[in-house]
């Protein structure tokens, strides 16, 4: 240890089982400090370890620094390696192939379209603070930091010990992660493992489209099930015309995205989300897991939704159109309709318990597609104003809730029971 240099003379090698070093300079560009051990701990004391390059030597690697940087060591491939200093920071345009397993403190790479390799096999671990921070896209160019395995296909491990992160604007593949990682605005180019990516739109191609890639940050389209998600990224209207390989994934509507979003296919998709902006399903189907709804505006028209979750509008507005919602989940589910009504209604949950919480109003009608029971959690009002029909039974629980029905039930397919529990004094009303 020492608060100055530790140098030593060419072909000197420091060897041990476990070497520490602590120092604020390690060998020079010219001559390296050569450590040969099982562990190996490099601190610098003051300032930065810049890390300008990283060459594999057969069984060895260097590591090097600008020249005005901590100076250069040598260390075997097979080594666990430490890194310590205020900073740990990847610095130049070109590449960088890290190799063996490698515990930094205070990793930094912020420099645009970077490309970090890293050996297959191998664990990364980070701790204290970490930052990988890319660029966003500037058509025609995209600027996200790449993550990559030395041997396509062939994973590397990152091992986060630390809360304190930030990565975002990034694309990666072959990563394996001890613990989950969400990482805002990026790419996952496949084969990642604990890894939350989201897709944003930035119409950087400016066509509008949801199929044109350079649409999406990265220039990358969403697949698979990636959440997808719309923000002040970009508040140009899409077109959803053609989803391509993604199916399943979440779909995010957030509160900064001011534009329109209009369905021109079929979309299955995870938890719906819509906190402001238009959504137009536009007389297409649209098969969700969930349905959340804070503010914007949802257009059904004469859409075919289909939710086997949650359907909760707290917020926005909901226009129901000439639509049919599905409600066909194998767990009971709530709806909370936010004072908004729906059009033509199908319950077709196996586990047959449809909870409402405020007011349900369903403006069209009601088709039962299995046995049926729909129940207020906070004794509120049910309204129908179209038929009820369905060979099942229909219990309705709605506490001191008003029931109306005002239109006919059974008339072309009769119920095989009609049930109304109601503590109040008017127990249902039959209008039609």
């Amino acid at each position: 240890q020492t608060d100055n240099a530790v140098n030593t003379v060419p072909a000197v090698i420091i060897q041990g089982n476990q070497v520490r070093v602590l120092a604020k300079q390690f060998g020079t560009i010219g001559t390296p400090l050569a450590i040969n051990a099982n562990s190996t701990y490099i601190n610098r004391t003051s300032g930065n370890i810049d890390i300008l390059e990283s060459i594999g030597l057969g069984s060895t690697v260097m590591l090097r620094g600008p020249p005005d940087g901590f100076g250069a060591i040598i260390y075997s491939k097979e080594t666990s390696l430490v890194l310590e200093a205020e900073k740990v920071i990847l610095t130049g345009t070109n590449p960088t192939y890290l190799y063996g397993n490698i515990t930094f403190y205070n990793f930094e790479c912020t420099i645009p379209d970077k490309e970090i390799y890293f050996e297959a096999g191998k664990t990364y671990t980070f701790k204290d603070q970490l930052n990988i921070i890319g660029s966003p896209d500037i058509y025609p160019q995209e600027y996200l930091i790449k993550l990559r395995s030395q041997e396509k296909d062939k994973p590397y491990y990152l091992n986060l010990q630390t809360n304190n992160y930030n990565l975002n604007f990034l694309n990666v593949s072959d990563a394996y992660s001890q613990t989950p990682i969400y990482i805002p605005i990026g790419v996952n180019a496949g084969n990642n493992l604990n890894l939350e990516i989201d897709p944003v739109w930035d119409n950087g191609g400016a066509t509008g489209l949801w199929s044109t890639a350079t649409n999406w940050v990265g220039d990358v389209l969403p697949g698979g099930t990636d959440i997808v998600t719309f923000n002040s990224t970009s508040v140009a209207n899409c077109s959803i015309d053609n989803v391509g390989a993604w199916s399943g994934g979440n779909l995010t509507i957030e509160s900064t995205y001011t534009g329109t979003i209009t369905q021109n296919t079929a979309v299955l998709a995870g938890t719906f989300s819509i906190s402001a902006g238009t959504y137009n399903s536009n007389g297409y189907s649209l098969t969700i897991s969930s349905y959340s709804q804070s503010g914007g505006t949802f257009i059904a028209g004469a859409s075919s939704i289909s939710c086997s979750g949650n359907w909760a509008k707290t917020g926005g507005t909901f226009t129901c159109g000439s639509s049919t919602v599905t409600f066909d989940g194998s767990s009971a589910q709530t709806i909370t309709s936010g004072g908004s009504n729906f059009n033509n209604v199908i319950f077709n949950n196996s586990n047959t318990n449809i909870n409402y919480t405020g007011d349900l109003s369903i403006a069209g009608n009601v088709v039962l597609s299995k046995n049926t029971s729909i129940s207020s959690t906070n004794n509120t009002n049910l309204s129908i104003t179209g038929t009820i029909n369905g060979g099942y039974t229909l219990t309705i629980n709605s506490g001191t809730g008003t029931v109306n029905f005002n239109g006919a039930i059974g008339n072309t397919s009769a119920l095989s029971a009609l049930t109304i529990n109601n503590t109040s004094a008017a127990i249902a009303n039959f209008n039609g």
